[in-house]
């Protein structure tokens, strides 16, 4: 029995619109776009100003390496890190990022 190319071709197209959606996918972000997410989670993280309150208004804020950063008020600093948070129930997206301050030192 021979299938006419017609119905083979809805065939091919219905079971592509139904596996191609369960398919695991991921997107990223492009670097500067990422280190953009990061600097934003940093600066408008309430505990990091919390944390150098005491020392003034954050100064700069600057980046040290992979998902760590100082921030500076005068002449004290509080080191901090940054925990990914992938998007949640498997969907996709940019991560977003859970700051995480240290301790205040003063030089």
């Amino acid at each position: 029995m021979t299938v006419p190319i017609r119905s083979t071709g809805i065939v091919l197209a219905t079971l592509a619109g139904v596996t191609i959606p369960m398919c695991n996918a991921s997107a990223a972000l492009a670097p500067e776009y990422d280190r953009a997410r990061q600097f934003a989670a940093v600066a408008e993280d309430g505990d990091v100003a919390a944390a150098l309150a005491d020392h003034g208004l954050i100064d700069r804020i600057e980046w040290m390496e992979d998902l760590t950063y100082k921030v500076w008020s005068q002449n004290c600093f509080v080191l901090v890190t940054l925990a990914p948070v992938p998007p949640k129930d498997g969907m996709v997206g940019a991560t977003d990022y859970d700051p995480a301050p240290g301790t205040v030192e003063c030089e």
